[in-house]
């Protein structure tokens, strides 16, 4: 909605750091000492003037300016010198700190082939997403196979810029574009960190004291205090401390520094207070006033029950993020179905009506969007003032340091967090019911509202222009129910009940990382382990718990199997590795290539030779890792002819130690695992490395088993069920 946002000439682009620096030091200095703030301004321009006791010295840049033929000179600046050549000819400032002539200048031909795809994949994306509902597999893979290479053009671009070879080259391109996605980034974690717990970057004194300053520099304090009566009240002294420890007791702890803080706090007006406590923290506001933020959300959540006469009026006025939002607590109506479908229903690959509409359904639907534009509209001064002003999220640069309490993970161009604690907070029924849903979607829909407004500001201070300004964005594409992390990084499982406002009528599996699904284990342990998932995010949901010793001793029957089979010369539980040409490999030598010419000249002679390459090698791991060892496995062969020939292949490889063998799967298909290797195998490794995923999932659960030396197998022990746990 645009009540999150400023209209286009409400952002300007401000580079005033001496300015800044001025007033805000001014004010710390009136506010401790009583002073008039004209005067202490006066007193730190003398003070901090080149020739005065605390002189600033500014920083010198070396910048390489290019001519009018391309060529480039260098050039030292002062750092403000710099920053104003750049406001004064319109230039983009990327956080690398190079600069970009504005498009009205000349327009970059790279960057109009990136909107391009970036257009045709949105509509590629929608398209696809409407296929999975409707249920058509074929046009969602077609769908999503187009949106994916589009992506994928736009991914190469970058890369492109990187290499000398190609007329792409473009040296600070992808540094720029990297840069410019992790500062979104961190700008979106710095806001869900605030916003949803009240969790402040202070990871030292001085920026607490900092950030009071600038936001109270940064916030219309008059507008604040009209808000202030009976229905909001401002912070105490001891509160407004408590919101800043809540933060500062993460990173340190200095009694001394938190008086002088207090001091501070003590200086600042009811106003003042708020501002700071409440601006963009809505963790905050509720620990102040709790009835003020319940009957918000009562109202955000409140389902109108008569339909609207006007629907279409309605359903039409909602952008992307409402549209999503309504969608979302209108599921029961929905069922599966998209908005759209309600008003025209479902049709079949004939065009012939499968389900037909549901008016009735899309009257109330229209009914919820009018209420909300309703409802926030009524709160449109508490939003501009509090959650649309000009302080911004702090020590984005040093975000990738600090401590989370709701963004669990996060990459390059995305954050995952966590409403638990609103749904906990605001919902008495259990946490899955309709009321804990529709909190946790209103959490979700005001977060990723405040973050457009500050997205926005980031693009107008980096000289982005005002016709591209709310192209930067950070969008909700999905809503995980119950997700869980694992202690490997990009290593997930979750449910998932909807994708960019498409509610689906039944749970689906999302895992991420190579770890939970890896292609070289036999997909009998893939499926079992994803069993293991949903038993856990089943328990999850329906709020039971978990008996940990029964999920163990199951895990254990499998690993006891594993061993059983591979004394019985069995390989279907084996991981699978690709034998490619020797041309394949970049290093042929150190790859799997070698292991097909050991099989031809030591196994090949008694088992038969393997197929043409490529093929499919089963993965036997050896714990042969000194020569000691390797000469005790050579002495078990019991086959004089394969203990000579893997001598003689070890000498001419000039190897004294062995840690896995490769052998064709079509012949072992036939002839089982050859004695000779099974003899060697290291057992506790190959089952380590096959219920890889199933440890990982224990491990979100708190049982660790794995380390460097694998002394420790879930299989060591019997597990008796005594209690839940």
């Amino acid at each position: 909605m645009d009540l999150f946002i400023r209209d286009l000439d409400g952002y300007q682009r401000d580079m005033n750091l001496i300015g800044a620096y001025i007033d805000q030091n001014a004010r710390y200095l009136s506010k401790m000492t009583g002073q008039p703030i004209e005067r202490c301004i006066e007193f730190v321009k003398k003070q901090t003037s080149p020739n005065g006791p605390q002189g600033v010295t500014l920083p010198m840049a070396s910048v390489l300016v290019r001519g009018k033929n391309g060529d480039r000179t260098e050039e030292r600046l002062p750092m403000t010198t710099f920053l104003q050549q750049t406001l004064e000819k319109k230039e983009i400032l990327a956080p690398t700190m190079t600069t970009y002539m504005p498009s009205s200048v000349k327009e970059s031909v790279p960057a109009q082939y990136i909107v391009g795809n970036l257009a045709k994949r949105s509509k590629a994306k929608k398209a696809m997403l409407a296929a999975k509902m409707a249920g058509d597999l074929l046009q969602e893979s077609i769908q999503n196979a187009m949106q994916t290479t589009y992506k994928y053009k736009n991914n190469a671009l970058s890369g492109a810029q990187r290499s000398e070879h190609t007329g792409l080259c473009n040296k600070t391109g992808h540094s720029t574009l990297t840069s410019f996605c992790r500062t979104i980034t961190s700008y979106g974690n710095a806001n869900n960190e605030k916003f949803l717990l009240g969790n402040r970057h202070y990871w030292c004194p001085d920026l607490v004291r900092a950030n009071i300053l600038a936001t109270i520099d940064n916030v219309d304090i008059a507008e604040v205090s009209k808000l202030l009566g009976p229905t909001i009240r401002a912070p105490t002294v001891e509160e407004t401390m408590a919101c800043i420890k809540r933060s500062t007791d993460l990173y340190w702890h200095d009694a001394e520094e938190l008086k002088n803080i207090e001091r501070l706090v003590k200086t600042l007006t009811d106003a003042e207070r708020a501002a700071f406590v409440f601006s963009g923290d809505l963790y905050h506001l509720y620990q102040v006033n709790p009835d003020f933020v319940l009957e918000f959300f009562n109202q955000m959540t409140m389902r109108p029950i008569t339909p609207e006469e006007h629907p279409d009026e309605w359903i039409s006025r909602m952008d992307d993020d409402l549209k999503a939002y309504v969608s979302l607590l209108s599921a029961d109506i929905l069922d599966g179905r998209t908005i759209k479908d309600m008003k025209e229903g479902v049709k079949n690959k004939d065009g012939s009506l499968k389900i037909p509409p549901d008016l009735r359904g899309y009257a109330l639907i229209a009914a919820t969007a009018r209420h909300l534009v309703e409802t926030l509209s009524g709160y449109k001064e508490f939003i501009k003032v509090f959650w649309v002003n000009d302080s911004m999220p702090l020590s984005v640069s040093h975000f990738p340091a600090s401590l989370r309490r709701c963004a669990i993970t996060s990459d390059t161009d995305s954050t995952i967090f966590t409403v638990q604690y609103w749904v906990k907070a605001l919902s008495k029924l259990p946490h899955f019911a309709s009321r804990g849903r529709a909190v946790a979607y209103t959490a979700v829909y005001l977060t990723s509202q405040t973050i457009r407004h500050i997205l926005a500001k980031m693009a107008c201070n980096l000289g982005v222009e005002k016709k591209n300004l709310f192209k930067i964005q950070m969008k909700n594409e999905f809503f995980f129910p119950a997700f869980v992390l694992t202690s490997r990084a990009k290593h997930y499982f979750a449910y998932v009940s909807a994708r960019e406002g498409n509610v689906y009528k039944e749970l689906e599996m999302e895992i991420k990382g190579v770890g939970l699904r890896n292609s070289k284990v036999p997909i009998y342990y893939n499926k079992k382990v994803i069993e293991h998932m949903k038993t856990i995010l089943d328990a999850a949901m329906d709020g039971r718990k978990l008996s940990a010793l029964a999920i163990l001793e199951e895990i254990a029957l499998e690993e006891r199997a594993i061993m059983e089979a591979i004394q019985a010369g069995q390989y279907s539980h084996l991981t699978k590795e690709t034998v490619k040409t020797k041309e394949a490999y970049k290093n042929p030598e150190s790859s799997n290539w070698i292991h097909h010419g050991m099989w031809e000249q030591v196994f090949a002679p008694k088992y038969g030779h393997a197929e043409e390459m490529p093929y499919r090698s089963v993965k036997i791991s050896l714990n042969l890792n000194s020569k000691s060892k390797l000469q005790h496995w050579l002495d078990k062969i019991e086959d004089p002819g394969v203990k000579h020939r893997m001598e003689e292949w070890l000498k001419s490889r000039d190897r004294t130690a062995l840690t896995m063998l490769l052998m064709p799967e079509s012949v072992l298909a036939r002839t089982g695992v050859p004695p000779e290797a099974t003899c060697g195998v290291d057992i506790r490794e190959l089952v380590r490395t096959t219920m890889e995923a199933f440890y990982l999932v224990m491990e979100s659960l708190g049982l660790y088993f794995k380390n460097d030396r694998n002394t420790k197998l879930i299989s060591d022990n019997r597990y008796i069920e005594q209690h839940a746990a």
